[in-house]
């Protein structure tokens, strides 16, 4: 495990590196997590202020973590809530951050920043960012980072070094580039149970190694701070203070922020208290003050509309992390997604919990489901998917764990649902966007401008203008019309399988009626297909790159 990816601040940092800097504040406070505040203001080379909190490390010692976007020299001068301590107040010194050499896609084009036209991600350059997430809801208290019990080790070690580092391996190898989770705000981070006091080391041993594992992968990290009925279980103040010490201690990796699971969920389940909104709405307030790097911010969503308890017209909100639901809930419909793209401004969406594979909620959610929700999500206008997998998303660790039981039936282990065969059938649908222009398709949901389809619902459309389209059916059949289509051009048309990625071609010469209109055919088999279409031109589509 990569534990050196955060750096010294004494020495240079590349660019887009977190920088540590460690400070000593006085002695004899009784919390100084609760008493005090402190931080850090950056200046760039250039003139630009950022402001980073400090974090309470244990004993007197505090931190401040800062990713550089700009290679120079940075100034920085600290700020406490209590100016006579001259260990936290007024203190300053200078980073010096260098041209980053490294591979990565976040160290050759920079962070993650909401851009284009606001439908979708960029890197600190402009180069866009095709979000392909798997959840992991709570690895930060369930993850092994010294042993692995999967069957094919036979008890011998793990060559990736623990369960944890295995599972990040594979995600890595099936074209992952998000990690979807959240620590159970709880007792594995307290001081014996004082909500009021987190234990520094714990920290250290359990949450730095992964964040720094992940990020050294690669990964950005869509990191919340609890599960929705923390807001019950932890009073208002403290709760409020874990979320801004989570941002603080690591706003500076490549994180985009979900607040907690189901912010918005119904206030009583089951008879009993289950969630307070407004507490979950004052804790994203915090983040978002500790937020001094601008990463982007959102609220992991119940299955909800979007006027159904709103937080996205609160200042913080960036972007939106859907739930379309599991089984129970059905695959979500295209006017939901047609409902969010319409809210102003806009802002990127992201279906991040929907149909998670094998995993019963209303019933078992199987790879065919777990795929149809991906490529419906994805031509609805989604700019990324997050997959999810019985055993994984919550970490069934062998056949004799309960953990999650009712949900995690279908599977003996973590290690089965690591090879289920959707995470292979994501891969394939991410490359296929990533050989297209895919910052330009519109989903036409039922614009009849755009097509005539004998079933709508199940046969999704998007288009990048009239240059590409692009039809996922999956319903009782695929017989319809595009339209808007140039009278005077020739299309390519053919069969795309998302299970497998092979292409079935239909014609190579596909000319429109003189009002542009083509008859779509029958898919090939009652089974899930993508119907391409593409103007043929002297030079090919341009490709996105990542």
């Amino acid at each position: 495990m990569n534990h050196a990816y955060v750096m010294t601040a004494d020495r240079p940092v590349p660019q887009y590196r977190p920088a540590e800097i460690t400070l000593s504040g006085m002695t004899g406070r009784n919390n100084p997590y609760a008493e005090i505040e402190a931080e850090a203001v950056f200046v760039s080379p250039s003139g630009r202020p950022f402001r980073q909190p400090a974090f309470w490390d244990g004993g007197n010692t505090w931190k401040v973590r800062f990713a550089p976007d700009e290679p120079g020299k940075w100034s920085w001068k600290t700020v406490c809530t209590d100016p006579s301590d001259k260990g936290l107040h007024g203190v300053t010194g200078v980073l010096e951050c260098v041209p980053n050499g490294g591979d990565l896609d976040i160290e050759r084009h920079g962070m993650i920043r909401v851009g284009g036209d606001g439908r979708y991600f960029v890197h600190a350059d402009g180069t866009p960012f095709l979000w392909l997430g798997d959840t992991h809801w709570m690895m930060f208290d369930t993850e092994s980072l010294d042993d692995c019990n999967h069957p094919v080790h036979a008890g011998g070690k793990c060559p990736f070094g623990g369960l944890m580092q295995h599972i990040a391996a594979v995600r890595r190898r099936n074209g992952f580039t998000v990690f979807q989770t959240y620590p159970n705000a709880g007792k594995n981070w307290f001081m014996k149970d004082r909500t009021d006091m987190v234990d520094p080391e714990r920290f250290r041993q359990a949450f730095d190694p992964v964040m720094e594992h992940l990020a050294s992968l690669g990964f950005v990290i869509a990191l919340g701070v609890g599960h929705y009925t923390a807001s019950v279980r932890i009073p208002e103040a403290d709760l409020c203070r874990w979320g801004r010490y989570i941002a603080a201690r690591y706003g500076a990796f490549p994180v985009v922020w979900i607040t907690c699971q189901e912010m918005n969920s119904p206030a009583i389940q089951g008879g009993a208290e289950a969630n307070r909104q407004a507490v979950w709405e004052k804790v994203a307030a915090e983040i978002a003050r500790a937020n001094g790097m601008g990463r982007p911010h959102s609220a992991h969503q119940w299955v909800t509309e979007p006027e159904e308890r709103p937080v996205w017209h609160l200042p913080w909100h960036s972007w939106f992390a859907l739930q379309g639901g599991h089984t129970g809930s059905g695959l979500a419909p295209q006017k939901r997604y047609q409902a969010y793209r319409a809210c102003r401004p806009v802002r990127p969406v992201v279906e991040t919990e929907a149909m998670y594979e094998y995993v019963d909620c209303g019933g078992v959610a199987y790879s065919e489901d777990a795929r149809r929700a991906a490529w419906r999500a994805m031509l609805c206008g989604c700019c990324g998917y997050t997959y999810g997998a019985a055993g994984i998303w919550a970490l069934k660790k062998s056949p004799d764990d309960k953990a999650w039981l009712n949900y995690n039936r279908g599977i003996r282990a973590w290690y089965d649902g690591l090879g289920l065969p959707g995470a292979s059938q994501m891969r394939i649908m991410a490359d296929f966007f990533r050989s297209i222009p895919w910052t330009d398709l519109e989903p036409r949901f039922g614009d009849p401008a755009w097509s005539r389809r004998r079933d709508p619902e199940n046969c999704v459309l998007a288009s990048a203008g009239n240059d590409l389209y692009l039809a996922y059916c999956h319903g009782k059949t695929s017989a319809g019309e595009l339209r808007g289509m140039d009278a005077d051009a020739v299309y390519s048309a053919e069969w795309f399988d998302p299970r497998t990625g092979t292409v079935r071609p239909i014609s190579d010469s596909v000319r429109p009626s003189a009002k542009g209109r083509w008859s779509m055919p029958e898919r090939p088999s009652e089974t899930d297909w993508l119907l391409v279409v593409k103007r043929k031109t002297e030079t090919p589509v341009p490709v996105m790159k990542r």
